[in-house]
């Protein structure tokens, strides 16, 4: 795959058949050479869309049964008090009683929405149900040029060309009989980015996936370093550990916000995606891989 230019179009790419409004922005690239290594970067969906997948468990919060209902004098047992002060008294701190315990309860649920919210959106880059791709690096690791990097260009869109890239890469990786090469991609990568495409109505190369297996062509270094126990997993920056490689220069759970922050932000994000693809690259290569 070669783009000449650091900013395209989604319909220079493609033709007009395109219909995604936002262009895809990547900076000078070259592949080629016997390995790609890749990695894709993920965030969550927009917020209505996330809406629509989540759903709140209030089971556990205590006394929830109290929120819809009203205080009732009656259900208060007096015993033996003849004493009207005394059974107003009761009945106050017992109205007093319940008050507070539903008014409790009220913020509990608040607070359990809330806090199972959060945790939702911060699982939802994991999922091709509830995030989307962000970036994608691709990096010919026998030549001394930077990686590619495709990313959506703005907050909304964009996704469709970062995805009909990638899938522009592989038929080139084909062509050539160039491996793609990356960490987990059969756990992770390349199930997402294929279930995106078909939500998206991107075109997925037959070649992909052919008979419930990827394409030859992939490399897993997780599947490598399993040595065909495939219950034996591991993290990248683990691995880079293990064999002394480059280790991680930030928390991948954070990309998505430093994405969509500053521009100091912005690129703080891509030069760990970066990084990423030269520790993939480092342990490949430990592993007889590249």
């Amino acid at each position: 795959m070669k783009l000449d230019t650091d900013l395209f179009s989604a319909a220079d790419l493609f033709g007009n058949a395109y219909s995604e409004p936002e262009p895809a922005a990547t900076t000078a690239v070259a592949t080629g050479g016997r390995s790609i290594v890749f990695d894709a970067e993920t965030g969550p969906e927009p917020e209505d869309r996330l809406r629509e997948f989540f759903e709140v468990d209030l089971s556990k919060v205590k006394d929830r049964e109290l929120i819809d209902r009203e205080f009732d004098p009656a259900s208060v047992k007096l015993g033996n008090l003849k004493d009207q002060a005394k059974i107003d008294a009761k009945i106050a701190a017992k109205r007093e009683e319940f008050e507070a315990a539903k008014a409790a309860a009220v913020t509990a649920m608040a607070s359990a929405e809330t806090d199972q919210w959060a945790a939702f959106v911060e699982r939802a880059p994991l999922s091709p149900i509830t995030g989307r791709v962000l970036a994608i690096g691709l990096w010919d690791s026998t030549n001394e040029l930077e990686p590619t990097l495709v990313w959506i260009d703005g907050k909304q869109g964009g996704e469709m060309a970062v995805l009909n890239a990638f899938w522009m890469a592989f038929r080139d990786c084909v062509a050539t009989d160039t491996r793609l090469v990356g960490h987990n991609i059969f756990g992770f990568d390349l199930p997402f980015l294929v279930r995106r495409s078909w939500l998206l109505g991107v075109r997925v190369p037959d070649e992909v996936i052919v008979a419930g297996r990827p394409h030859r062509l992939f490399v897993d270094t997780m599947r490598v370093w399993a040595c065909s126990n495939y219950q034996d997993r591991i993290s990248l920056d683990r691995l880079a550990a293990f064999l002394g490689s480059t280790r991680k220069n930030g928390d991948g759970a954070d990309f998505h916000r430093l994405f969509f922050g500053t521009e100091e932000e912005r690129q703080q994000a891509l030069d760990y995606l970066k990084n990423d693809l030269r520790m993939t690259s480092e342990v490949a290569e430990r592993m007889g891989v590249l």
